[in-house]
């Protein structure tokens, strides 16, 4: 970041994300967080070397950022599943370690308790961590990650209740600069979702069974991508994706190969970001997986540059969602614009509007489709150079064609956070 004002515009930025719920690093997420996608970082080198100047404490050649944070203290009203009171509270640090000039070692370690009103057996400590090693050669650039989150949080669309859940991931990517701009890509993760039910929650009829939607994923992709010296992106490519649920009883399980395309354009006027995949998934073994033939992903629109993410967006994302009824999964549609504006120099404002359908698939019975609709706005204020305060206030309303399965979420957050002033991007 150059300007002392961009810098300030990032950390309320970063700090908007720092509330909202951790995202599953699966390749099927199972509830579609509200506000659009997260912008695709083209260029990781120089995100790095950002995050290794900016960090705090300098020990040699490690440099380590502090993280203190009380996050998503509030309030969830989720209708029928109850409404509580909740917060999480931790510290931690990243640290990164530069190998010369062209390797940099990453790692983060945050760990936070995590307190439910009324539910002993839901509050715990959960926490983010991950390592990682970065190589960025004359022609070759390579990544190899673990990661491993914890939270507290909604974790499927049809039913919504809270529990805690755990994502396991690896991660491996080489691109190779063949000639000019054009590089050869290939990337492959292994991720282990699990949600954490207690013993007494299983015995809860109240507390529906989300472990039987444990499971395993497996991502393989390779193609090819164009880099423009004006950090355009563009990629084609194959990818051959396995998803391996762990209860035979409740099978979901899947593979398939499908082609996909990535547009990322970080322009300081007009930033893009496109993924999209034509999915052709079918049922392994006995699984009851109903095929799937269609196009998934995301894209969005940034007038102003995607770098500030305060800036007037368009979005769109297209999921395809694992459910607990009787249908084999629901396609959850999204269609949304979001905007924010910096006020003074310590205060940022975000809101977002939102709407959508979840069209279910392999229902034994009535069709079932649900209208979603969705707003929400946040409040920033940058109390010194590191330390920040976040206020929140979402509504989500799912209306459905079968009687008594209308649903409304209400979230009111806050939170406090003294750190780096950039998320986990990796």
């Amino acid at each position: 970041m150059g300007s002392t004002r961009s810098r300030q515009i990032a950390f309320a930025a970063s700090l908007f994300g720092a509330f909202v719920p951790l995202a599953s690093s699966a390749q099927f997420d199972q509830y579609t967080q509200t506000g659009g996608p997260d912008p695709v970082v083209v260029d990781p080198r120089e995100a790095l070397e950002e995050a290794v100047e900016e960090a705090r404490w300098r020990f040699g050649g490690l440099r380590v950022d502090p993280w203190i944070g009380i996050r998503n203290v509030g309030y969830v009203d989720s209708g029928d599943a109850g409404d509580q009171l909740s917060g999480s509270g931790g510290l931690g640090f990243r640290a990164y370690l530069p190998n010369g000039p062209k390797v940099i070692w990453a790692a983060h370690v945050l760990p936070e308790y995590t307190w439910l009103e009324d539910s002993s057996a839901r509050s715990r400590v959960n926490g983010r961590y991950g390592v990682g090693l970065f190589g960025f050669f004359n022609r070759l650039t390579v990544e190899a990650l673990a990661t491993r989150q914890e939270a507290l949080d909604i974790v499927s669309t049809e039913i919504q209740q809270r529990v805690n859940a755990r994502s396991e991931g690896l991660r491996l990517l080489a691109e190779l600069r063949l000639a000019g701009s054009i590089n050869l890509y290939v990337s492959g993760s292994s991720t282990t979702i699990e949600n954490l039910l207690e013993d007494e929650e299983r015995l809860d009829p109240g507390i529906a069974p989300f472990d039987l939607l444990d499971r395993d994923e497996e991502v393989l992709r390779g193609g090819f991508r164009y880099r423009s010296r004006g950090d355009w992106l563009i990629g084609l490519g194959v990818e051959d994706s396995t998803v391996d649920f762990d209860d035979s009883s409740f099978d979901r399980s899947n593979s398939g190969t499908s082609p996909f395309v990535e547009l990322a354009i970080p322009g300081r006027r007009i930033a893009i970001d496109v993924d999209l995949v034509l999915r052709e998934l079918e049922p392994d073994g006995l699984s009851e997986f109903v095929p799937f033939d269609d196009v998934t992903g995301s894209l969005s629109l940034v007038i102003g540059g995607e770098r500030s993410r305060l800036s007037p967006a368009l979005y769109a994302r297209r999921e395809l969602v694992y459910t607990l009824g009787a249908a084999s999964y629901l396609l959850d549609e999204r269609f949304g614009v979001r905007g924010g504006l910096p006020i003074g120099r310590r205060f940022a404002v975000r809101a977002f509007l939102e709407t959508g359908t979840n069209d279910y698939t392999g229902v034994t019975g009535p069709e079932r489709n649900d209208d979603v609709a969705a707003y929400g706005g946040d409040l920033a204020i940058q109390v010194a150079s590191r330390l920040a305060l976040s206020i929140g206030y979402s509504t989500e309303e799912f209306e459905s064609n079968l009687p008594g399965l209308d649903r409304t979420i209400d979230v009111l957050r806050a939170g406090v956070t003294f750190g780096a002033s950039r998320g986990l991007w990796y």
